[in-house]
């Protein structure tokens, strides 16, 4: 169901999926951003078009090593934007015939009209631009928590406009939390490679009752930022690997305060388990010729985000990301003599 009210001096659109109209403002497009924003968009176009977003990023592993990030540019659909509403002289017939205010007193809200229209009262080839905000982009659609302070916001900055025909339409709107999610995303968290000592010649085999050393080898730290503007407004996700859980059938569990510490003699590591009996009631899984107890190691990564606009870090929900191998479990056999 499509319900049409009048807001601020323009008609708003409504929908089932909670889009909120209102009366909405320029900001300049391609100007420096400092407040409520718009953004670089293609297209350009009512409805909103799209925002092109630039994403940036860099990692580094345990042992200091870079993790490069390729650049790349995301195509996003704005949570604000402008659509085209009437021309002047539409607009003009609209309210001088009282068609406009009827429909305010059917709607029991009267609304002011849209200051200064009578100036473009002649013209059919501009038109007034209003106003348009869909929960639908808001975080993915999965939670309404602060859509409605964001469109808000939004409107209360951004006026019903007029454009002169033949000039571009206003720009849609970006905010730093729309920034954040999308560089959240671009992160792609990988599962790192596990490896693990004891590992017999051969087969790599760990062996029972021993503790059996793990370190994970990949990101522990990554940053990404999505930015517009060239730069001008950003928000950069800051992420780390906060500890690591170990767990495999037949073995004690363990957590790490990191992702552990390759093996080396002399060296200590917090990052171990000890297997309690042989993989041998295990399955025989992938490349392997026998039975293996299939090891996980979950990460979990923290992140907060800022933004060129500050107010201080926020932070984000913790990821888990799981790493797996497959492990043979021996058993030392021994013989103990008397004399």
């Amino acid at each position: 169901m499509l319900t049409r009210l009048r807001v601020g001096g323009a008609l708003a659109v409504l929908t089932a999926a909670a889009i909120l109209g209102g009366a909405p403002g320029a900001v300049a497009a391609g100007g420096p951003c400092t407040a409520s924003c718009g953004g670089g968009s293609a297209g350009g176009s009512a409805g909103g078009g799209t925002i092109v977003v630039t994403v940036t990023g860099s990692g580094v592993t345990a042992g200091g090593d870079s993790v490069p990030i390729d650049a790349k540019t995301i195509a996003q659909h704005p949570l604000c934007w402008y659509n085209q509403f009437m021309t002047g002289k539409a607009y003009a017939e609209y309210v001088d015939s009282g068609e406009a205010h009827a429909h305010d007193h059917n709607l029991g809200e009267p609304v002011e009209d849209i200051p200064g229209y009578e100036e473009h009262a002649d013209d059919d080839k501009g038109h007034w631009y209003s106003g348009e905000c869909s929960s639908a982009y808001w975080k993915d659609g999965k939670e309404i928590d602060g859509f409605g302070d964001a469109a808000t916001a939004w409107f209360t900055d951004h006026p019903t406009v007029w454009v002169d025909a033949g000039d571009p339409p206003p720009e849609p709107l970006v905010t730093p939390e729309m920034l954040a999610e999308i560089a959240m995303k671009a992160m792609n968290l990988a599962p790192g490679e596990i490896h693990w000592n004891p590992t017999r010649t051969g087969d790599g085999a760990t062996f029972v009752g021993m503790p059996t050393w793990v370190w994970l080898d990949g990101p522990t730290a990554v940053n990404v930022t999505a930015s517009v503007y060239g730069g001008a407004l950003w928000a950069r996700v800051d992420a780390s690997v906060d500890e690591l859980h170990l767990s495999a059938p037949g073995a004690t569990s363990a957590t790490c305060g990191d992702t552990g510490t390759p093996w080396s003699a002399g060296a200590s590591t917090d990052c171990a388990i000890t297997f309690d009996r042989s993989s041998a009631n295990q399955p025989v899984v992938g490349d392997h010729d026998e039975p293996t107890s299939r090891l996980s190691a979950e990460a979990v990564w923290t992140a907060s985000w800022v933004s060129s606009l500050g107010g201080g870090a926020t932070t984000l929900p913790d990821q888990t990301v799981t790493s797996t191998a497959d492990v043979p479990v021996a058993e030392v056999q021994s013989i103990v003599t008397g004399s």
